[in-house]
């Protein structure tokens, strides 16, 4: 088998200039086609890069609006449980007033919640 193969290769035919020339510019054309193609995945990266920075910027701004957003609705909470505990004293008291029987009191104190509306609407008006 060697010796087979040894005498095609005596007889094969040498390459002519035609078909070096052709194989010079394939690789030619492939080394430019590769660098292009090199060039647009580049560019594309670039791109993807430039994505990725606006997005982080837009999560990083997102994450600090939600921990300004939880720290007011935490105070918001905070004022919400006192105004409750206050607005339960004040129940509490007026049921008291309420069973005692202080029909007096009754009166004195629908005469200062009147009287409170009437500054509160004197006030609303003279700031417009």
């Amino acid at each position: 088998m060697k010796k087979r193969n040894n005498r095609s290769s005596l007889f094969a035919m040498p390459p002519n200039a035609s078909d070096m020339a052709n194989q010079t510019q394939q690789q030619q054309y492939d080394q430019v086609s590769s660098d292009h193609l090199d060039s647009q995945v580049d560019s594309k990266l670039n791109q993807m890069r430039s994505a990725m920075k606006d997005v982080k910027h837009v999560a990083i701004t997102i994450g600090d609006e939600l921990r300004r957003s939880t720290k007011e609705l935490d105070e918001m909470d905070d004022i919400m449980n006192r105004t409750t505990d206050r607005v339960k004293g004040v129940r509490r008291r007026l049921r008291r007033v309420i069973e005692q029987g202080g029909a007096k009191y009754m009166c004195w104190l629908i005469l200062f919640v009147v009287f409170v509306f009437v500054v509160l609407y004197w006030m609303v008006r003279r700031s417009l």
